[in-house]
């Protein structure tokens, strides 16, 4: 979902609302930072805290390129590193 649906950027990802929105709907006034393109995540009982405040932008950008790399694997049949069972990854 967050490789190929979801629009980094432009969408928030919220516990409180429970559905996709867009950082533009009126549900999301409070919340800091969402006209810029990062990673939004409402913290859901400080309206105005934007989560990605806990990332700096070339750590954002290393958890997006890696999200793309999981999926790029799982389309193609093989597992992540970090998806692989525990007897594999000890190996």
């Amino acid at each position: 979902f967050y490789a190929q649906d979801f629009q980094w950027g432009s969408e928030v990802i919220s516990v409180r609302i429970g559905q996709r929105c867009l950082a533009s709907n009126e549900a999301f006034t409070e919340l800091r930072g969402r006209f810029t393109r990062r990673l939004h995540i409402e913290d859901p009982f400080l309206l105005d805290r934007n989560l990605h405040c806990v990332l700096w932008q070339d750590q954002e950008y290393t958890l997006y390129q890696k999200i793309q790399e999981a999926c790029g694997m799982l389309q193609r049949g093989s597992l992540p590193e970090g998806l692989w069972p525990f007897e594999e990854a000890g190996q």
